[in-house]
């Protein structure tokens, strides 16, 4: 099963019944990054609830409770917007450059590491869909041409270099940031 995050996401019962038949549960979430407050984060709305802002490491292990199996996101990305495509369709917090870019995706990829039930997670993409997609979008590790975003593929190397460092622990903190 994959969900997409969104308003169908909250379908309990759905939850419910995937958590019969599957032994994992994945959900695609784009989520919105603060820099600033080093704060990765959705609306709740998404998720059954009012509306507001919640911090993505409370909501996964909410919908793993909904389906009481480990839950695996299997879709997510910062586009960033100093790239020539459009940036117009498809999910994802915007924003401005590749260095925030890495710096979002580091963030969000070590607080996934903190949240128990997960097992892991899935980047949405290998490389940019430019020539072939009306999305257009700057989702990829590397670009149509091939050529690493080499900010975040350097993100990624130091974060998955210390998945144990990570994994089940507290998310880190603000003075924890990774330098870049």
């Amino acid at each position: 099963c994959r969900f997409m995050g969104g308003k169908k996401s909250s379908n309990a019962k759905a939850w419910e019944e995937c958590g019969k038949v599957c032994d994992v549960v994945s959900v695609n979430i784009y989520p919105k990054v603060d820099l600033y407050r080093r704060r990765i984060y959705v609306h709740d709305v998404y998720f059954g609830g009012d509306g507001r802002e919640i911090d993505v490491v409370d909501v996964l292990p909410k919908l793993s409770a909904r389906c009481q199996r480990p839950v695996i996101v299997t879709e997510w990305s910062f586009p960033a917007l100093d790239t020539p495509f459009p940036n117009l369709v498809g999910g994802g917090c915007r924003v401005d450059t590749q260095e925030e870019r890495a710096q979002a995706s580091a963030l969000f990829a070590q607080q996934l590491y903190s949240v128990k039930c997960l097992p892991g997670y899935f980047y949405f993409r290998w490389y940019d869909c430019d020539s072939w997609s009306k999305e257009r979008t700057n989702y990829g590790l590397v670009s149509d041409d091939g050529v690493p975003y080499e900010p975040l593929v350097r993100a990624f190397e130091r974060v998955q270099g210390r998945f144990d460092d990570y994994f089940g622990k507290p998310p880190p903190s603000k003075r924890e940031w990774p330098a870049l």
